[in-house]
């Protein structure tokens, strides 16, 4: 939370801005500039967009920055399933506060969505910010996943059942799917959405 105090007050500083003008700028009230002066509100993705297209001379602390590895072609399905093309990989920075729950010892990662059975939450050429996680951990029902089953990467809403895994989409019209327990072990876990990455800087949370 600190960083959002320390960038807020170093525009108002080196702009001379109060914060009802920095607020009209930016295009949000005066209150919250208010709140995340005083630490109780963050700075929005689309607000931090804002403010670096206004401000593009501010200086980023590199411990505010993640370091990503952004697979051109690695293709997660968000349809019938598709196939890893490549592990080709360039590295990418992007603002630390968009992972929601940073864990610096895990590995993050960024890939493509392709068809629309997760409309509107994610559309097709979507780049999406995926938390590698590591084996054996617990699915947390409902969230978004990156998963293979039967060679194929798929991205959908992943919910533990008793003796099976409930495959959800966000697209009404495509049909839930299930994983029983004889089958679960052809599931792989590869990691869980993050965040949307748009165009590399344009940012917006999944929730």
């Amino acid at each position: 939370m600190q960083e959002y105090i320390e960038l807020i007050k170093k525009i108002r500083f080196e702009n001379h801005l109060t914060q009802e003008q920095l607020a009209k700028k930016i295009g949000v009230t005066k209150g919250y500039i208010s709140l995340v002066e005083a630490g109780r509100s963050k700075l929005s993705p689309r607000v931090y967009e804002k403010i670096t297209e206004l401000y593009p001379t501010i200086q980023k602390n590199s411990s505010d920055l993640v370091v990503v590895k952004f697979y051109v072609d690695v293709i997660g399905s968000c349809g019938n399933g598709a196939f890893e093309q490549s592990q080709e990989y360039t590295l990418v920075q992007l603002p630390k506060f968009i992972v929601r729950n940073y864990n610096p010892n895990h590995e993050y990662a960024i890939i493509t969505a392709k068809g629309n059975s997760m409309s509107h939450t994610i559309e097709d050429g979507d780049q999406l910010l995926v938390e590698i996680l590591p084996e054996q951990n617990p699915i947390i029902d409902n969230d978004i996943y990156v998963f293979c089953y039967e060679d194929v990467i798929y991205i959908k809403r992943l919910i533990k059942n008793i003796d099976q895994i409930i495959v959800k989409s966000d697209n009404n019209e495509i049909p839930t799917r299930y994983i029983d327990k004889d089958n679960i072990n052809n599931l792989h876990i590869i990691g869980k959405i993050k965040a949307l990455v748009r165009n590399y800087l344009n940012i917006s949370e999944i929730r």
